[in-house]
């Protein structure tokens, strides 16, 4: 016996407080020196568009930082994909 399967659909509605995607950038040190860095909002970042790193992702719960030779995207469930560069 079984009950009817619910047809979920994950969607995430919070929204930062910025209203554009780059809300700044920062100075990082990356090992040998710093360097001015892009900082982005997840929540105002487009679903399936590549961003290069290096760069900084910034939501309420935590910050993400994307480290040089690398390319991040978020997905339609607004995950974050970080794809690493060989070199």
């Amino acid at each position: 016996m079984s009950g009817p399967k619910p047809a979920l659909q994950p969607h995430q509605k919070v929204m930062g407080k910025s209203k554009k995607v780059r809300k700044g950038h920062r100075a990082v040190f990356w090992g040998e020196s710093f360097e001015e860095t892009p900082v982005y909002d997840r929540y105002q970042m487009p679903i399936g568009q590549p961003f290069e790193g290096p760069c900084i992702i910034e939501e309420f719960e935590s910050t993400t930082v994307v480290g040089k030779n690398s390319t991040v995207t978020i997905d339609a469930f607004k995950n974050i994909t970080i794809q690493l560069k060989e070199g």
